[in-house]
Order: structure tokens, then C-alpha cells, then sequence
């Protein structure tokens, strides 16, 4: 075993005991690539093909169950205001405080008894031409705070993120190629929990962007791989902006590999305005290595 595979595995044990805490009372939603039976979600053998019908559905507390697979967004939404949504403009849109996790074979009763890395569950932008990153979505998935917090309730854990590619001219398409995280209007503090964010690209933030401008993202990452991820601009990993506003993020035990910027911060970059933004993260137990700028 390498000691890369030994780290994670080691440091797993916490966190599948805290995925065990599951409240009772409220809906699983079950999801595979081609569905199965009614196709509503109830259940493994009736499990819906469609991840955002069932993000759609859930309410908060709930959990989404994701068998392996790979699976594309399906939402498009108008950020540059232009009265059209654009192709590359579709993603996996997340609003409130629900779970999701991947790492499923299909079939289990019990959280413990996924296996996120042997049965790998990937979310993917490349929803244009194969092995062509000129028509990927702007971002694979969209968490945003619209009406009400994101705490960390709201849960991504045991899923594979790849293939962003915010390479557009407006801001909101060159930020966060694998997610972007809106905490403008609202707090958000998602918990980003077991993910592989790998080979997404963006102006800043190709893997992930932290958005706190005038206002409040700090999201919990934990046991996460934020590998091969560029940035044209700043941020290869992960960008922070907190420009007029507050990150108080925490990054446990995660591993930030061969990414790479252009101009600042290989693995991360955080952006503060010195006036009046607050960036203030805190990183235990982090691998770096080979990322470059």
C-alpha cells in the first residue's frame, strides 16, 4: 500500500463514522445511470437516471444515494443575464441543505457499506464532443445560497468532480471549472467531504471557487483528493475571494496534487481586500505536492 492510499484510508474511519449518524424520518432518494422500475427514486429498485430530478425533489435533511456511474448535468441556468441559457451554462444545481453521496454498487442498505473509491461515482461537465474541453460546462456543480443559508447540512461526500472548464469571458464563467461556491447572498458552509476534484480548468479556481464577496463562504473540506486541476489565471485547487467579506474555511487531511496556475497559486489562492475582507483558513493535515506556478 502506498503511503498516499494509507494516509486516506487511515484517516477514513472518523468520517464513515460521522456518515453513520443518519437522521431518521426524513427521505433517500436512490439514483443510478439507467434507472430501474418506476424510476422514482424510492428505492434501489426503482431508482431515478436523472441526479438533478432528484436534488430537485429532496428537502432538507434528505440524502440522495448515487450508485457508480457517470452522470451529466442536466440544468441550465442564465448567469450572465443574457435572456438565453447557453449550453455550456449546464450544471448540477444545489439550493438547500441536503446530502448526496457516491461510492454505491448498488443495492446497499447502509452507508458503511459503500465503497466511494472502489465504485467510483463521477459527476463530469463533458457534456459536448468527447475529449473536447471547449464545450464543457462552465461549472459541473453550482452550490448557491439564494434564500436561505447553506450550513453544513448540505453534504457532497464520495464523489468524483471532473472535467469544468470555465474558460468564458464573463465572471462567472471563469470561475470554479469543477464547483463554484456562492456565498454572496447568503452564508454557505457546505461540507465537502471525500471528493476527487480532478482535470477541471477555469480563469480562477479550476478545481473549486470559494465565492465571499460582500459576503460569507466557508466550507468544510475534509479527506478530499483536489488533484490535476489548472487555472489560466490564480488558484489552480482552489480560489478564495473574499473581497469585502469572510472565509473562515477549514481544509483536514486533504491532498492537493499537480495542480497548477499560470499566474498565482498553484494549489490555492486566497483574495482578500485589505480594508474590509477576512480570510482566515485553517489547514491540518494536508499533503502538497507538485503543484506549480
Amino acid at each position: 500500500m502506498s503511503h498516499l492510499n494509507a494516509f486516506f484510508k487511515v484517516q477514513l474511519i472518523p468520517i464513515l463514522s460521522f456518515c453513520c449518524l443518519v437522521s431518521y424520518g426524513q427521505t433517500t432518494y436512490f439514483v443510478t445511470p439507467t434507472g430501474a422500475g418506476s424510476m422514482n427514486g424510492s428505492s434501489w429498485i426503482n431508482a431515478s437516471d436523472n441526479l438533478q430530478d432528484m436534488i430537485d425533489a429532496a428537502s432538507a435533511g434528505d440524502q440522495i444515494w448515487v450508485a457508480q456511474g457517470t452522470y451529466l448535468p442536466t440544468v441550465k441556468m442564465d448567469f450572465d443575464n443574457s435572456g438565453t441559457a447557453e449550453a455550456r451554462e449546464t450544471i448540477f444545481y444545489i439550493n438547500k441543505n441536503i446530502r448526496i453521496y457516491g461510492g454505491f454498487s448498488g443495492g446497499e442498505s447502509q452507508l458503511i457499506q459503500r465503497d466511494w473509491i472502489a465504485n467510483p461515482t463521477i459527476l463530469s461537465g463533458d457534456i459536448g464532443a468527447g475529449n473536447n474541453t471547449s464545450d464543457n460546462s462552465y461549472h459541473v456543480i453550482y452550490i448557491d445560497a439564494p434564500t436561505a443559508p447553506i450550513t453544513n447540512n448540505c453534504i457532497l461526500d464520495g464523489l468524483y468532480i471532473r472535467h469544468g472548464n470555465a474558460n468564458g469571458s464573463s465572471d462567472l464563467h471563469s470561475w470554479g471549472g469543477g464547483l463554484y461556491l456562492d456565498g454572496k447572498t447568503n452564508p454557505c458552509r457546505p461540507t465537502l467531504n471525500q471528493l476527487s476534484i480532478s482535470q477541471n480548468s477555469a480563469s480562477y479556481g479550476g478545481g473549486l471557487y470559494c465565492d465571499a464577496d460582500n459576503g460569507i463562504c466557508s466550507p468544510l473540506i475534509a479527506l478530499c483528493k483536489i488533484d490535476s486541476n489548472q487555472a489560466l489565471k490564480d488558484g489552480g485547487g482552489i480560489y478564495f475571494q473574499t473581497n469585502n467579506g469572510m472565509s473562515t474555511s477549514f481544509v483536514n487531511n486533504t491532498q492537493f496534487r499537480g495542480n497548477l496556475a499560470t499566474n498565482y497559486g498553484g494549489a490555492v489562492f486566497h483574495y482578500t481586500d485589505q480594508a474590509a475582507g477576512s480570510c482566515i483558513p485553517e489547514y491540518s493535515n494536508c499533503l502538497f505536492m507538485l503543484n506549480s506556478a
